[in-house]
């Protein structure tokens, strides 16, 4: 009777301590698999363009250098990343909404843009063309007023910072508006 229960209590023992080190493998996995995952996240183009990996409002300003009027509705971005070297991200922002016309100069004044000269959508359109196609945005009309703003490093000829505005007028009520800013932190 003894050996009986010593051989159960040593079967009880062996079937605890696999539960126990299963339990163990299982949680040191699921640690790994999530700091694995956390990394990744942090390190991935868009969160460097953000400065987190949970966009807000604030970070979209930041990152397309305007302030979004609160008559903003329809708000839709898209953020195309991709970083040449570790501490190089470029960062291409397309943003969409609709405003009331009474705040496109609030709109305007926090941008980039500091001449008020509208620029032909044929003057513009071999620059704008990709971020339409990327965005998946609908052709503009040829009556859209466009603004542009360039900023260029001495030492560089190529561009750092582009922004471009494109407002279609063409509903009275609400304007369409349609921002593409490039950073680029690297090579454009």
């Amino acid at each position: 009777m003894k050996q009986k229960k010593k051989k159960n209590s040593q079967s009880f023992n062996k079937k605890y301590m696999m539960k126990l080190m299963f339990r163990g493998v299982w949680f040191a996995v699921t640690i790994f698999g999530c700091g694995f995952i956390s990394l990744i996240m942090f390190l991935h183009p868009s969160n460097q363009c953000y400065k987190t990996p949970f966009p807000t409002r604030l970070s979209v300003e930041n990152l397309a250098r305007i302030q979004i009027p609160s008559s903003a509705q329809n708000i839709e971005r898209k953020l195309v990343s991709y970083s040449e070297l570790a501490d190089h991200t470029n960062c291409n922002l397309y943003l969409e909404f609709t405003i009331e016309p009474e705040d496109w100069l609030a709109l305007y004044d926090s941008s980039l843009i500091n001449n008020d000269v509208s620029l032909p959508l044929e003057e513009v359109w071999d620059d704008i063309d990709y971020g339409y196609e990327v965005a998946n945005w609908e052709m503009p009309q040829p009556s859209v007023q466009i603004y542009s703003f360039y900023r260029y490093e001495y030492s560089n000829p190529i561009p750092r910072l582009e922004q471009w505005i494109i407002v279609d007028k063409s509903n009275s009520e609400r304007w369409q508006i349609n921002i593409i800013t490039r950073d680029c932190r690297g090579f454009c």
